[in-house]
């Protein structure tokens, strides 16, 4: 089993915008090799006014402790939320799974 794929890892944090009302940013913290499998994407109907696109990965990579559920991965230029994590130290492995959702970011 190779890890084959660069992910980015984004983490959240607190600035300021230009009237020095407070956003929420994202920050690339680290980069990670990690095997990717994609799964099918599904098309739903958001708050009944357009289509949206959804998309879920599931990725394997070496255990760590680092990654949050609040995080979120980059892959191949899409952001990720992570919605599962689940480490097997034995095995040295971590899995997560993530989803895409088209139009938010």
């Amino acid at each position: 089993m190779t890890f084959d794929q660069i992910i980015e890892l984004a983490s959240a944090g607190d600035g300021t915008d230009g009237w020095g009302a407070p956003v929420n940013t994202w920050t690339v913290t680290d980069t990670f090799r990690a095997r990717v499998i994609t799964e099918t994407g599904e098309e739903f109907v958001n708050g009944g006014l357009s289509d949206t696109m959804r998309k879920r990965i599931a990725v394997e990579t070496y255990y760590r402790t680092d990654i949050k559920s609040s995080d979120r991965l980059i892959w191949q230029g899409e952001t990720y939320e992570i919605t599962s994590l689940v480490t097997r130290p034995r095995r040295n492995r971590l899995h997560i799974q993530a989803v895409f959702t088209e139009g938010v970011g």
